[in-house]
């Protein structure tokens, strides 16, 4: 028994030593945004820890936290380059999480959700991955931007890159040694290294009470002029959030190492919290991704997931630590590359490319590509919806569509015709 206990208690610490990545990445994101950093933070931080101990308490190893590569859309393509307010992004966060109690609430729920193709679903999580990876490089200025190419590779006397890099191959070398605590322990060994360089220091009062939540609480928007402005493209934009959320739970479910269960209470219960949290200045939240790092670890248990819980109700009271560790972040880029790589990884496990035909193939990879290299996920998803029937068609394969995809491929043609055009 304390054997199985110590196992819990390691893979609940690998576990929160990975969501740090989203309790520092999101709220950047968000505060170049517009919204003010504390507040997203202390918002973040109460919506998740909520939901998170109720599936601890359902017994599930999971822990819940708004998706970093879906944030990284929002801020970047939604409200800094569309014009979109952060306050809209909340309102249509609330509409979405609405839609999905109610999607989620009746037996037909689950089956309109499976009339979306798994090559879909699956596709959105190796972009979501892609993502995660992209989001790393870019954070740790590993990638950088290009006059003559999409990007280029940064340069190792920065010393951000230099650590990003030493980061991403200490991980590597530990997740290939199998060594239980490989993400946990490459987060320490490089805030340690980088704290004694003089890179970050520690705040003189490293606490916080919660605060700042009246910045953010109640300002979800319904109805506000750019969403008047884009009727069509607010709209997709829910579709694909809701997609996007429903799509990265439903896969880090499939490849969770436990007894076959019931998703549908797993997502309405997550679609509820959300609906909350949009009020109080949260974004959707799905079963995160880094949540996987506690089964590398062997965590198979909710005692893992209250472990994690234990940590985070911690760290939630020291912003001014966060805060700090974002401005050189060099310790969480391993973390978000990492468990993008892996993230990939367990969609392919069974995946084979003389199994698909090549009208199979091309639109999943079109998805995820788009999503990666443009931060944009509606148009990876309306992209590769559009390439599959296009391609079905030719190769005489139209009928095996089934109509959701039909329609929701004549739906973003329409889209990209009216934005881009």
């Amino acid at each position: 028994m304390k054997q199985v206990k110590g196992r819990e208690l390691s893979a609940g610490l690998t576990m929160v030593a990975a969501l740090l990545t989203s309790l520092i990445t999101v709220p950047g994101l968000l505060f170049q945004a517009g919204m003010d950093f504390t507040a997203a933070f202390m918002s973040m931080g109460a919506v998740s820890i909520a939901a998170s101990a109720w599936l601890a308490y359902k017994g599930l190893p999971l822990i819940a936290m708004p998706s970093v590569p879906m944030v990284a859309w929002l801020a970047y393509v939604v409200i800094i380059s569309k014009g979109c307010s952060w306050q809209e992004v909340l309102g249509l966060s609330a509409l979405v999480s609405c839609a999905g109690v109610v999607l989620f609430s009746f037996a037909q729920g689950p089956r309109l959700f499976s009339a979306v193709p798994v090559w879909l679903r699956k596709s959105l999580v190796i972009g979501l991955g892609l993502m995660l990876i992209m989001q790393g490089l870019v954070q740790g200025r590993l990638l950088i931007a290009s006059p003559w190419s999409a990007v280029m590779l940064g340069n190792l006397q920065d010393p951000l890159a230099w650590w990003s890099f030493m980061g991403l191959i200490v991980g590597a070398v530990l997740l290939a040694a199998r060594f239980d605590w490989a993400l946990g322990a490459v987060f320490l060994l490089i805030a340690g290294l980088t704290f004694m360089e003089g890179f970050w220091i520690l705040p003189a009062t490293p606490g916080l009470l919660p605060e700042g939540l009246e910045k953010v609480l109640g300002q979800a928007a319904f109805g506000g002029d750019w969403a008047g402005a884009h009727t069509l493209d607010f709209f997709l934009m829910g579709l694909v959030m809701l997609l996007a959320v429903s799509s990265e739970s439903w896969c880090l479910w499939q490849g969770m190492p436990r007894e076959e269960g019931n998703l549908r209470p797993v997502l309405r219960g997550l679609a509820g919290f959300s609906l909350i949290g949009a009020f109080l200045g949260c974004l959707p939240l799905s079963l995160s991704p880094l949540s996987a790092a506690g089964w590398e670890s062997g965590g198979r248990r909710g005692r893992t997931a209250a472990f994690a819980l234990l940590a985070l109700a911690a760290i939630w009271f020291m912003e001014p630590v966060i805060a700090e560790l974002s401005s050189f972040p060099a310790m969480t880029v391993p973390l978000l590359v990492l468990p993008g790589v892996l993230l990939i990884w367990r969609q392919l496990e069974d995946f084979s490319p003389h199994r698909l035909a090549f009208e199979e193939f091309l639109p999943g990879l079109t998805a995820a590509v788009i999503m990666a290299v443009s931060f944009n996920v509606s148009a990876g998803v309306g992209a590769g919806l559009i390439a599959r029937a296009l391609l079905f068609a030719a190769a005489g394969r139209s009928r095996e569509l089934c109509p959701a995809e039909t329609g929701l491929a004549i739906l973003f043609a329409v889209y990209f015709l009216v934005i881009y055009l």
